[in-house]
């Protein structure tokens, strides 16, 4: 169980809180986010035309499930999180800018040893592919930006790890 804050600049805050539990090889996750901004508009002569507080809220709950774990192999990790977002901008501020998305992320991660310098117990290879923001909004000109990435990670010896990341778009 964790809880955050994170105060910004002129008064911007991020809230969050997170929740996490391992049955064996099954995990699940549960979190919430909050960002505010407040924020005040003026006019080209410096007055004030409107003001309230801009913010977005975000609730996750993730599964996920370690496949074929043995002692010589980490296993294959699978999971998927499901996501509501509501993005609330006051009317006074910019008419019909509020939105709501509902979307998921899914992916798989494994690791294996190979080719290692030195001897140590952990693989040092981790190879992972994930789908984000698979999902619908209300957006009525625009569509979630949906990406998708690949990513691999090497450690020759202990303290060194080469990684490299491909995300499309």
């Amino acid at each position: 169980l964790a809880f955050s804050h994170h105060g910004w600049i002129a008064d911007t805050s991020l809230e969050g809180v997170v929740y996490t539990v391992r049955f064996d090889d099954l995990g699940f996750g549960f979190g919430g986010r909050f960002l505010y901004v407040p924020f005040t508009a003026y006019d080209e002569w410096g007055e004030r035309m409107s003001r309230g507080t801009i913010s977005e809220t975000v609730a996750t709950a993730n599964v996920a499930y370690n496949f074929l774990r043995s002692y010589s192999f980490p296993g294959l990790a699978a999971g998927a999180s499901v996501k509501a977002v509501y993005r609330h901008v006051p009317a006074d501020i910019a008419y019909g800018q509020s939105i709501l998305g509902l979307m998921a992320d899914v992916g798989m991660q494994t690791s294996f040893s190979l080719a290692k310098f030195q001897h140590w117990s952990l693989p040092n290879v981790s190879v992972g592919l994930v789908l984000k923001n698979l999902g619908l909004t209300t957006m009525t000109d625009g569509s979630l930006p949906m990406t998708a990435s690949a990513g691999v990670a090497y450690s020759p010896r202990r303290a060194v790890t080469l990684a490299a990341d491909f995300n499309v778009p």
